[in-house]
Formats: C-alpha cells, sequence, structure tokens
C-alpha cells in the first residue's frame, strides 16, 4: 500500500490531537477513508470490518503503521492495554446505550486479534 494513503487516513487524527479537539467518537473525520486503506490492513492483521467509525478502528491503523516502522512489540502492547484500561474506565463512568454507541460491539474481537497481529 503507498504511504501517502497511510498518512492521510492518520490526518484527520493527527489534527484533532494537535488542536485538543474530541477524538473518542471520530466526529474529527473530514472525509471518509479510502476502503482500499481497510481493506488493505484487514488482509494484513486479519481484522475485519474496518470502516473507521470508531476509534478502535483508529487505534488499529496507528499500530499497523507502527509495526511498519518497527516500533517494539513491548511498546505497542503497552499502546493496546492503556486503551484497554480507557475503554474499561469509560464503560464505568457512562450508560451502557451511550457507551455502545461510542465503542461498538466487535471492539474486543478487534483487540484479541491486533494483539495476536502484534505478537507475530
Amino acid at each position: 500500500m503507498m504511504p501517502q494513503r497511510l498518512i492521510y487516513a492518520t490526518k484527520d487524527l493527527r489534527n484533532a490531537i494537535a488542536h485538543n479537539d474530541v477524538i473518542f467518537d471520530t466526529r474529527f473525520r473530514t472525509g471518509k477513508i479510502d476502503k482500499q486503506v481497510g481493506h488493505a490492513i484487514s488482509n494484513v492483521t486479519g481484522i475485519n470490518n474496518l470502516t473507521f467509525d470508531t476509534i478502535t478502528d483508529y487505534l488499529i491503523l496507528i499500530i499497523y503503521q507502527l509495526k511498519l516502522l518497527c516500533v517494539s512489540k513491548t511498546d505497542m502492547r503497552k499502546m493496546i492495554s492503556g486503551f484497554e484500561d480507557i475503554v474499561d474506565k469509560l464503560r464505568l463512568n457512562i450508560p451502557t446505550n451511550i457507551f455502545s454507541q461510542i465503542i461498538h460491539t466487535d471492539n474486543q474481537s478487534k483487540i484479541t486479534i491486533l494483539k495476536a497481529f502484534v505478537a507475530r
């Protein structure tokens, strides 16, 4: 996959973080991410249904990029673990119906497959 497509897919997230905007519900997106990016990442990671409608899909994108950059497995695992901790705290602090709108039901299965991808 062309590097510019990966960079473009990350652009809106980067801008939101740089400007302290809300990122947890992906409102920061200014356009659709090319489906080829999602398909390419799915083919490599084994994670299906990458729509970039949830922050989990952006975590997958970032971990995929970090693996391409040969970042250590330990650092990637720490990032995933930190994400899981934040998701657990969120689950405990907001109503279930709101949580389900932010973190979709396939979150845990995607994270499990992502961990296996990092371990390879």
